[in-house]
């Protein structure tokens, strides 16, 4: 209802008053059809739209046409002679049109970005109530992290214990696993979430098909996606059907007991099929294995500040030492923009408007100088309109009218170009984001007085000063008056240069910082590594037959190590443990590490150094009790020194290993991140992944052969493979993303600039012909010249780099504070985009200013 009141305020504000009345009863009269059609929200979003599409010259104008009937001539006057001075000056034309063209359709570019950033969580109805527990995790009193991750037996406590707690929702962690439906593999490698039944409607989730009631009440059903529905059954109407999902050693059927919508993109969660715990009793007392992201809805009127007695309390009762340890809850709204866990991206949306902003006035100073430039072409015209008759004001107006025209036509381009480039955006972003920019009402109703604003502000200088010169002065070319009041031009070139350098430096920054990270040693060696994904169909034969096809691997000339492990380099380590304790079960202090489970080999395969005790001996039994740990973690246990940690006890929980070697600390995440403590155990885990050393020669024939004794190993399993080092470089995609799209930005705003240098040097040349003349007479060479009309460019510069430096070395440094390991900072990458914009300026100007060096005296001493 406030939209459709919007709407109908805003008809009356512009609309004639003779016409309203008419406009309005058409256009409440669609407004009801509609209303019957579509309901409230859709028809108050297409009155809005009808409405827009009556703002417009024809109705906006015509309570003034009517009342003074020159007006209209004096419009299409003022269009021919604007039509004219496009003729005359097409380069001049054709450069103003591309930067304003360029700046709005950054702006389109990153408003669409910026509206996608902020709908996360729009699917959910009660987002507004809806919080993710986060722990604010402490070792010894000292903060460590905020972890989304949190234990099972946290959200059983919610719900009995917490005041104001409407429902509460858990969803563990990701498996993969084989779904199949009659012995058909669609997918081998699903997504698989477990959860409890109310995660629907915590989550928002829109069911096609169920019983909210009866969803994951069964242990033996399933919810999938739509999308999941038409992959396997090529229908969505699935209710009753079975799929068979196979994973950690065993298969079973489950009945379909709903089928949801698929999770749009602008949703922090997503998957495709769920499954209810396995055992929801022992996932209700479980206080120890925490890779579970526990929901909240709070009932209406209760604030996150009311439950913090009852999670303190939670603290005291399960957290034993730890009792620095808090939970805070975080608006699922804000995990996008604001994450607690710092992996928020509201730095880089703010980044990106500030960007957008800075490029769109690049534009209009862009305007503003190619159009005072242009003034020598256009005196005459304004000295005879003066002596006409023509008063300031109407000069004004032609000009501002000049300035909006360009501005509606580049808005044009600009949407055009707005489509073109969009895809391009989404495919660096990897996130398929729909356009939704031209759907908002808001929007729409915000294009015109957009265009409007900037007319104003590109336009209304310029119309001043074209404006304010003596019709005797203007017919006589004489511009020595304002010949010294250019400084607001040399000021915006100013700016432009320095905002230049600001962007090539930032983009300097983001590939040395990718560069140094990537070419630093990780401690060990993961090049020439082949990974390869763990069998999901297994059996209890599944540790004979890795043997059996670790053995065969050995025997092919292109291998060099075999291996296994829970996890490797460039991947999350899922096994995270609190519980740990020195010496004794159940010490204080309580430490958390994330453990590895490893192969005896895996040393000696990614050849990490051995500083202290031994590896681990396959041929012992005893070593399954045994624990190798890593620098950090004989750091953060307390051990004085690396030989002071042998045989020493650590329990996990329950569970007693002895210390019998420390190994050298390895970067198994990018290097963003700072080292963390690491346990491995021997043993073979859960859900393996098989590292292969393989030979640099004849890459091809070992893949071949290694997939053949895979086909032998493990039938019916899919052979899925990457490399390793390959795949731990793709932690600096968001680092890669974000450098290729300032590169982009900075090289529209070098052009933007580069075309303002071209207006300035072509002002500067048409001001000096006589001076220019006269110096030739006295013997100046064509490069005295050209030093004479460059110098002043040159000092711009030198001055845009003196205020743009400062800046950029204080946002490089308060950028790289996000790492753990930073780049030096060296001179030349501060002085190298001063040079690259020094160099750009010169060939945008040099024809000029060689061309008016070149020209003979005598031509230039006519000017008069």
């Amino acid at each position: 209802m406030q939209l459709r009141a919007l709407a109908l305020r805003f008809l009356k504000g512009f609309c004639p008053p003779h016409l309203h009345e008419a406009i309005e009863g058409d256009l409440l009269q669609r407004y009801e059809k509609d209303l019957m059609a579509f309901g409230e929200r859709k028809a108050s979003q297409r009155l809005m739209w009808n409405v827009l599409r009556f703002f417009r010259p024809g109705i906006l104008l015509r309570n003034k046409l009517h009342r003074h009937p020159h007006h209209n001539l004096m419009l299409r006057t003022n269009a021919r002679v604007i039509a004219r001075q496009w003729g005359r000056s097409k380069a001049f034309s054709f450069v103003n049109l591309t930067g304003l063209t360029l700046g709005v359709t950054v702006c389109l570019l990153v408003t669409q970005f910026v509206l996608f950033e902020n709908s996360f969580e729009d699917i959910n109805k009660q987002a507004d109530r809806t919080y993710r527990v986060n722990l604010y995790n402490t070792e010894n009193g000292v903060f460590d992290e905020i972890t989304p991750n949190t234990v099972a037996g946290l959200g059983y406590a919610l719900k009995q214990t917490a005041p104001g707690v409407e429902s509460v929702a858990r969803i563990g962690y990701k498996t993969r696993g084989v779904v199949t439906h009659k012995a058909r593999l669609v997918e081998d490698r699903e997504e698989i979430v477990f959860a409890d039944p109310s995660i629907v409607d915590v989550l928002g989730l829109y069911m096609a098909a169920g019983d909210k009631a009866k969803m994951l009440r069964d242990a033996n059903t399933i919810l999938i996606s739509e999308s999941a529905a038409l992959k396997y059954f090529g229908r969505p109407d699935v209710m009753g059907e079975t799929l068979e999902v196979g994973f950690n050693n065993n298969s079973a059927a489950y009945a379909i007991g709903g089928v949801f919508k698929d999770i749009p993109v602008n949703a922090h969660q997503h998957f495709q099929f769920v499954l209810p715990p396995k055992d929801e009793q022992a996932w209700n007392g479980d206080w120890d294995w925490s890779e579970v992201n526990t929901y909240v809805v709070l009932s209406p009127g209760v604030q996150p500040q009311d439950l913090t007695f009852a999670l303190s309390r939670i603290v005291q009762e399960h957290h034993h030492d730890n009792t620095g340890d808090r939970y805070l809850l975080e608006p699922i709204r804000d995990i996008r923009l604001h994450a607690l866990d710092g992996s928020g991206h509201s730095a880089v949306v703010r980044f990106f408007i500030l960007l957008a902003s800075v490029i769109l006035l690049l534009a209009g100073f862009n305007y503003i100088n190619l159009s005072t430039a242009r003034f020598f072409e256009r005196m005459k015209a304004v000295g005879i309109r003066k002596l006409m008759g023509a008063t300031r004001r109407q000069l004004v107006f032609q000009f501002l009218m000049e300035s909006f025209f360009f501005n509606v036509l580049s808005f044009g381009f600009a949407v055009i170009l707005f489509f073109v480039a969009w895809p391009l955006v989404t495919n660096v972003l990897q996130e398929p984001i729909p356009v939704t920019l031209f759907h908002e009402p808001w929007v729409l109703g915000l294009i015109p007085g957009f265009i409007l604003v900037t007319s104003l502000c590109a336009g209304f200088y310029p119309a001043l000063v074209l404006s304010s010169f003596k019709p005797l002065s203007s017919l006589q070319g004489k511009i020595a008056s304002y010949a010294d009041r250019a400084a607001l031009r040399k000021i915006l070139v100013t700016v432009q240069l320095s905002v230049s350098m600001i962007l090539i430096t930032a983009v300097v920054a983001i590939q040395q910082q990718i560069g140094f990270m990537q070419g630093q040693h990780l401690g060990i060696a993961i090049d020439q590594t082949l990974i390869v994904e763990e069998p999901l169909l297994t059996d209890a034969t599944t540790v004979q037959k890795f043997e059996t096809f670790q053995h065969d691997l050995q025997l092919l000339p292109g291998v060099q190590g075999v291996t296994y492990a829970s996890t490797f380099a460039g991947t999350e380590i899922d096994w995270h443990r609190m519980d740990i304790t020195v010496g004794q079960e159940n010490a204080t202090p309580r430490y958390d590490s994330r453990i590895v489970a490893v192969g005896t080999e895996f040393l000696e395969v990614f050849q990490l150094p051995l500083l202290e005790g031994r590896n681990f001996d396959a041929a012992s039994e005893n070593d399954r009790k045994a624990m190798l740990i890593s620098e950090a973690a004989c750091r953060r246990f307390g051990f004085s020194t690396n030989a002071a940690a042998l045989g020493k006890l650590i329990f996990v929980g329950s569970r007693q290993f002895e210390v019998i070697g420390v190994v050298k600390d390895y970067h198994y995440r990018s290097l963003q991140t700072s080292i963390e403590p690491l346990l491995y155990m021997e043993g073979y885990p859960r859900n393996p992944r098989y590292a292969i050393k393989i030979a640099p020669e004849n890459i091809s024939q070992t893949l071949t052969a290694i997939e053949s004794k895979w086909k032998e190993a493990y039938a019916g399993n899919v052979f899925k493979y990457y490399f390793l080092d390959e795949f731990f470089n793709r932690q600096y995609n968001a680092d890669q993303k974000l450098g290729t799209l300032v590169s982009a930005l900075s090289l529209l705003a070098a052009f933007i600039s580069c075309t303002g240098l071209f207006g300035l040097t072509l002002y500067s040349v048409n001001r000096k012909v006589k001076e220019i003349g006269i110096r030739k007479v006295f013997g100046a060479s064509v490069s005295d010249v050209v030093i004479f009309l460059t110098r002043d460019l040159l000092r711009l510069i030198a001055l845009g780099g003196a205020l743009g430096m400062p800046l950029v070395c204080y946002g490089v440094k308060a950028w790289l504070e996000g790492y753990a390991y930073k780049m030096p900072l060296g001179i030349l990458m501060f002085a190298g985009p001063v040079m690259i914009i020094a160099a750009l300026a010169l060939i945008t100007t040099g024809a000029l200013t060689v061309a008016a060096a070149r020209r003979s005296p005598v031509d230039a001493m006519k000017c008069e």
